[in-house]
């Protein structure tokens, strides 16, 4: 693995330490005892790799997918219809997970920038409206528009400000 630039996993690390000691245990209990040969010995008769043996495994493995193998070409021929009528429509998520994360909060600060803009300029204008009307009829009506929208300006700059943050806690959907 090293000479291949494979990185070595810490557990096969561990596991190739625990046989080393518990190889070096058995020799000193037993001086020709073999681990290798023992481990061989033990997995070919708990496998049973016998001629017989892999032809039944292959037979029933054989029975268990035949059905699938059966409906296999009736499936090929729907697509190629499909295809040929001009039908067969394949749905790609242009963005990831994570893409579509960022994608949503940076329009929830773009939105949350053109409420606030949109609602402050316009609240603002009737107030400064109201004030050059001077003594006018209308202008106790320019400045009450003016601060209900102020006030209603205001309710969907932090009901807007609640949504992002509420979106900012959320881990982003795992895809």
């Amino acid at each position: 693995m090293g000479r291949h630039g494979i990185p070595v996993p810490p557990a096969l690390t561990v596991l190739a330490r625990a046989l080393l000691t518990l190889e070096g245990t058995l020799r000193v209990l037993d001086s020709r005892f073999q681990l290798a040969g023992a481990a061989a010995a033990h997995l070919r008769g708990a496998l049973d790799v016998s001629a017989g043996s892999l032809r039944s495994v292959l037979e029933r493995e054989a029975m268990r997918t035949l059905p699938s193998l059966r409906a296999l070409p009736g499936l090929v021929e729907d697509i190629a219809l499909q295809v040929r009528s001009g039908r067969l429509a394949v749905q790609v998520d242009p963005l990831s997970a994570t893409a579509r994360h960022a994608a949503t909060q940076w329009v929830d600060g773009m939105l949350f920038a053109a409420v606030a803009a949109v609602g402050l300029l316009s609240s603002t204008a009737m107030l400064v409206g109201a004030v050059f009307a001077g003594d006018r009829s209308g202008v106790g009506v320019l400045q009450a528009v003016g601060y209900i929208g102020l006030v209603l300006s205001s309710v969907m700059l932090m009901r807007v400000v609640a949504q992002i943050l509420r979106r900012r806690d959320e881990p982003p959907p795992a895809r």
